[in-house]
């Protein structure tokens, strides 16, 4: 079966198309297109191969509200209405507004408003995606990225920090999945360029000392909510990651293990050249854990 990843980034759209042989996954084909030339985009997924492919798109952060939810034992076919009833109150809008998606394993639960989804659904159409088969929150595909290649034993956690050229999100990943997720305000790689100071060393270290207070205190509020289980490392992602020593900045800082997310360590690149992977894996991991 091949499966089509594709991220709609504010700048770009990355699409990724894999195949998977029993519990292997195999890299067909990748590509990264501005989002100015939605003709492009719409050419590629008109190919033969990729239109008979189960076309995965994810959401965009700042569609996707996440709440802990803690619910008592209940059968599955009663879950979703528990869940209505638990955050009918806690909601601006009737309940009927909203998409839920309970997480019982991480005890959280997934909040889209009904009206930007079918907004969402409209901009994808001038993309040449009717009907994708998944809108998956893009938190959400960056765990799948990352456990599938950085897997986790029990009582582990670590946090995925995507850094992007508009935004920025802080993630942390248990074995089960996504259990946290916060927005990192000025970390983005927008809000670098924004920094208007004559002297660019300067500017450079505002922002450095700004994603590490961030990332700090994105882990102060998990612990809040997760007491007893730490985060043991950082994975960093997205297009800005790999900016001037931001890694080492951010563990010579917060005395915390700091590392990059791997998309394509487990998957078979074997038809590509593999000194591409080390500059664009970044770029990619939200269209791979899409496609897994």
């Amino acid at each position: 079966m091949w499966t089509v990843g594709v991220d709609l980034g504010s700048e770009s759209v990355k699409i990724v198309c894999l195949a998977k042989k029993k519990n292997e996954y195999r890299l067909i084909s990748y590509g990264l297109f501005h989002r100015e030339h939605p003709e492009l985009i719409r050419e590629t997924l008109q190919h033969p191969n990729l239109k008979r492919a189960n076309i995965r798109v994810a959401l965009k952060d700042s569609m996707v509200k996440i709440r802990k939810l803690e619910l008592p034992p209940a059968p599955p076919e009663d879950l979703d209405q528990m869940v209505k009833m638990a955050m009918s109150q806690n909601l601006p809008e009737p309940i009927a507004s909203y998409i839920l998606r309970y997480q019982p394993e991480q005890k959280i639960v997934l909040i889209s408003e009904k009206k930007q989804i079918d907004e969402y659904l409209l901009e994808l159409r001038q993309f040449g995606i009717v009907n994708p088969a998944i809108l998956e929150p893009n938190s959400n595909t960056l765990v799948h990225a990352a456990l599938y290649n950085h897997p986790l034993s029990n009582n582990q956690r670590y946090a995925i920090v995507d850094i992007g050229h508009s935004a920025a999100r802080f993630s942390v990943v248990s074995e089960y999945g996504l259990v946290f997720g916060r927005n990192l305000s000025e970390a983005s790689g927008a809000d670098l360029l924004a920094l208007q100071n004559a002297d660019a060393k300067t500017a450079l270290m505002q922002w450095l000392y700004k994603v590490a207070i961030e990332i700090q205190n994105s882990i102060e509020n998990y612990q809040i909510q997760f007491p007893g289980v730490q985060v043991g490392e950082l994975l960093l992602t997205g297009g800005i990651s790999k900016f001037q020593g931001l890694s080492a900045y951010v563990q010579d800082t917060l005395k915390i293990k700091t590392g990059f997310l791997k998309a394509f360590q487990k998957i078979n690149t074997s038809g590509f050249p593999h000194v591409l992977f080390e500059d664009l894996e970044q770029n990619y991991a939200t269209a791979i854990g899409l496609a897994l």
